[in-house]
């Protein structure tokens, strides 16, 4: 036993605590805790690894200091030339220079903005105009400071959003994502106006979780878009959407969503904290995000599901979930996540609960024919042999006679060779990527069994194995199991089936050390749940399945 726990012994979160993100959620006041960019000392021994972030960050907050601390001046001009230093004069930066004047004064103001990322028929037409023609009516002579201020936040500027900010640590991130930044002579505040306006890629239709019945749009790499497709879904103002900026150089906008009432308190918080102690300098897919919420590093299964439809995310929120959403990324991130959720596909629910059991028990059948399939066989052939009917046996052993390799190294190569024109397919343009496989399946097998590489019985092994495999819906899932099918043979034909036991001793016993925010990885299978364990193998008709009242923490066991 204490070798299984030297095996499965991966460090947590909690035991690598890392620097907080210096990037500030847009309502964060303007004071900066600068022990927040510091990384907390852990209790025992730092690693090599915990020392280079460590040197990374005060390096980091070392070379930026002057900006994300530094406030805004007065001077106009200096505010000018210092955004202008610091993005070295960007082609992309436009920089508009207004007096507006009235009967009583004439007030300089800048407006920046990057071209390309923000609305221009909104900057020009209804901000600066309606900026200068608000001011030659004021009738109101603005004496101090505090005044032209207190004028623009609340008579001047009418736009949609507008922030106020006195340090250059929040108008950078504001810029950067396409707002524009008002900078007012005299005034020691600066303006963040909302006005992002960069193209978008259309929502179209989903590409991994693809279903015959149901809905037919997916998640793009704009976040408020994201939002925007399941608020049209969850329509409850205890929908709650909380925003955070991640990453030290990409200041990524990441969205939690939740329903207040139905997930987990003790989830809400635990994931808000992981985030918030994210050490990533850089966010740009979920996949990175997910790395933070995994409870254990290097374990091979996605304890965090990802989705690119918005109809699995809301349906995961009225299940008591938190849904993490990315800027620039077409994925949302679910937690808590079970093994069960890469099975279930969303289209079960969208036929009768007899037709989504049945298909559903033949996902999880799937699944085992998926990671056994080839290591039963070289156990039955090199081992066991006296398992066969004769009849089969005397058929196989007469296809293997021509054949040069031995049948592990056969199976091996096949399935090599499946795994590399599936890979190839997906990489390549779609028209040419589905001819690949398809070619590649029929001339290369036949290619191979006529010139007495392969036998035919391993292109049938191979092809059921890559059947079962690209049955199951969850795409990081389908990863797993192949790694998990290459690990089985290789304990097969080293042991046989005592091979092949043994390593399922050692996986189960993985699995059921895996928890996801305090749920069990294996839930409601391990621990068992009689109440939940219904709805995870069988579909349920919809009626059963709309009286739950806990959420997924509650219901299933830890």
């Amino acid at each position: 036993m204490n070798f299984f726990k030297k095996i499965f012994r991966f460090p947590s979160n909690e035991e690598k605590p890392g620097p907080k993100s210096l990037s500030l959620p847009e309502e964060q006041s303007d004071k900066i805790n600068i022990n927040q960019s510091k990384p907390q000392e852990d209790a025992g021994k730092t690693s090599k690894e915990d020392i280079e972030l460590k040197n990374y960050f005060e390096k980091y907050n070392e070379m930026n200091y002057d900006y994300l601390y530094r406030k805004v001046s007065a001077n106009l001009d200096e505010n000018i030339n210092f955004v202008n230093e610091k993005t070295g004069e960007s082609f992309d930066l436009i920089l508009r220079r207004l007096t507006i004047v009235n009967k009583y004064q004439k007030i300089n103001i800048a407006v920046f903005y990057l071209a390309g990322m923000s609305d221009n028929t909104l900057l020009y037409d209804a901000m600066t105009e309606t900026i200068a023609n608000n001011f030659r009516y004021h009738d109101e002579l603005l004496k101090t400071p505090d005044e032209i201020r207190d004028y623009f936040d609340h008579v001047n500027l009418t736009i949609g959003s507008v922030k106020k900010t006195e340090l250059f640590g929040n108008v950078f991130p504001t810029l950067l994502a396409g707002d524009a930044v008002l900078l007012i002579e005299g005034v020691t505040t600066a303006f963040l106006l909302g006005a992002r306006g960069h193209k978008e890629r259309a929502v179209e239709k989903p590409s991994t979780h693809a279903t015959v019945k149901g809905a037919n749009d997916s998640f793009n790499e704009t976040l408020l878009t994201n939002i925007t497709l399941i608020r049209r879904r969850v329509r409850t103002p205890n929908l709650w959407v909380k925003n955070f900026v991640l990453g030290e150089k990409s200041n990524t906008n990441i969205a939690v969503m939740y329903i207040k009432g139905v997930a987990s308190e003790a989830v809400i918080a635990e994931v808000e904290k992981r985030i918030r102690e994210c050490r990533l300098p850089n966010i740009l897919d979920t996949s990175y995000l997910a790395t933070v919420l995994k409870e254990k590093q290097n374990s091979i299964f996605p304890t965090v599901y990802e989705t690119e439809r918005p109809d699995i995310a809301a349906a995961n929120l009225f299940e008591g979930r938190v849904i993490i959403l990315v800027d620039g990324t077409p994925f949302a991130a679910i937690v808590p996540t079970q093994l069960v959720q890469s099975v279930q596909s969303v289209e079960d629910y969208y036929h009768k609960a007899s037709i989504g059991t049945f298909f559903r028990l033949l996902r999880f059948g799937a699944l085992m024919i998926a990671i056994y399939f080839p290591a039963l066989y070289i156990c039955v052939v090199h081992f066991h042999s006296e398992l066969l009917p004769l009849s089969l046996f005397f058929n196989i052993i007469g296809q293997r006679l021509e054949v040069p390799f031995p049948s592990f190294l056969e199976i091996l190569l096949m399935l090599i060779g499946f795994d590399l024109l599936r890979e190839a397919g997906t990489r390549m343009p779609a028209p040419l990527g589905s001819a690949l496989s398809f070619l590649g399946a029929i001339i290369i097998g036949e290619s191979a069994v006529s010139a007495g590489l392969f036998s035919s019985i391993i292109v049938i092994v191979v092809t059921i194995t890559g059947i079962c495999t690209l049955a199951l819906p969850g795409y990081s899932l389908n990863m797993t199991i192949t790694v998990l099918r290459y690990l089985m043979m290789f304990a097969a034909a080293l042991l046989g089936f005592y091979g092949v036991v043994l390593f399922t001793i050692v996986l189960l016993i993985h699995l059921t050390s895996l928890r996801s925010f305090g749920v069990s990885y294996l839930a409601p299978i391990s621990p068992f749940s009689r109440t939940s364990i219904v709805d995870t193998m069988f579909r349920l008709p919809l009626k059963y399945i709309f009286h739950r009242k806990k959420n997924i923490s509650e219901t299933l066991p830890n």
